[in-house]
C-alpha cells in the first residue's frame, strides 16, 4: 500500500473492512479486530486514525510490539501483514488481514464485522453465522471436523488463559505474604526500639 491509497481509505471512513484506532490498544483488541476482519471478508486495521478520519500517528516500535503480542489470543493466526506509512509527518501502522475460510477465535471467542454506522463494526458471530462459515464451501462432514477442531482450538486458548490467571494470582498471593511479613517485621521493631526507650528511661 501506498501513502496516497491510505489517505483515500482514511478519507472513507470506517467500513466494514476498515477499523481506525487512535492509539495503541490492549493486545486483546487487537486480536478481536483481526479475527473479526479475517472471519468477514478481510482488510486494514489503522493504527493511528480517528475518527472522522484524522491522522494522529503511533509509536511504530510499540504497536508493532503489541501487534506481536496479539497472536497469542489469535487461534489459528490470519494472514496478515504489517507495514508503517507516514503520512503528514505521523507514523500509521497498518495492520492487512486476508479474509480466511477458517474459523478464527480470540481469546476463545468468534468475531465478525458490522457495516458502521447503522451496525456495531466488531462484534461477537451469532451460532448461525458460526455455522454458515464452517460450512463455506465445505460437505457437512468436512465443516463439522472444522467445528471440531476449532471447538479444541477454543479450548486450548481458554486454558492457556486460565493457566496465567491462575500464575498471576499465586504471584499476588506471594508478593501479599512478603510484605505482611514486612509489615510484622517492622511492626515488630519499632516495638522493640519503643520496648527499649521505655527500659532505658526507667533506668535513668
Amino acid at each position: 500500500m501506498y501513502p496516497a491509497e491510505l489517505e483515500q481509505l482514511i478519507r472513507q471512513g470506517e467500513t466494514r473492512d476498515v477499523e481506525f484506532e487512535s492509539s495503541v490498544p490492549a493486545p486483546q483488541v487487537i486480536a478481536k479486530h483481526v479475527a473479526a476482519l479475517a472471519n468477514t471478508s478481510g482488510g486494514q486495521l489503522l493504527l493511528g486514525v480517528k475518527e472522522p478520519g484524522e491522522i494522529v500517528g503511533v509509536d511504530e516500535p510499540r504497536a508493532r510490539e503489541v501487534i506481536e503480542q496479539a497472536q497469542q489470543y489469535l487461534s489459528p493466526v490470519p494472514a496478515m501483514k504489517v507495514q508503517t506509512l507516514q503520512v503528514h509527518g505521523h507514523a500509521v501502522v497498518v495492520v492487512e488481514v486476508a479474509a480466511s475460510e477458517d474459523l478464527h477465535a480470540a481469546m476463545g471467542g468468534y468475531y465478525g464485522r458490522g457495516t458502521p454506522p447503522t451496525a456495531e463494526a466488531t462484534r461477537p458471530l451469532n451460532p448461525n453465522e458460526i455455522r454458515l462459515h464452517a460450512l463455506k464451501g465445505k460437505t457437512e462432514d468436512a465443516a463439522l471436523s472444522r467445528l471440531a477442531t476449532a471447538l479444541a482450538e477454543q479450548t486450548h486458548t481458554i486454558g492457556k488463559q486460565r493457566d496465567a490467571i491462575d500464575k498471576l494470582t499465586r504471584e499476588s498471593a506471594t508478593a501479599n505474604s512478603l510484605l505482611l511479613k514486612l509489615v510484622f517485621a517492622l511492626a515488630g521493631l519499632i516495638a522493640g526500639v519503643i520496648f527499649m526507650y521505655f527500659i532505658d528511661q526507667g533506668m535513668k
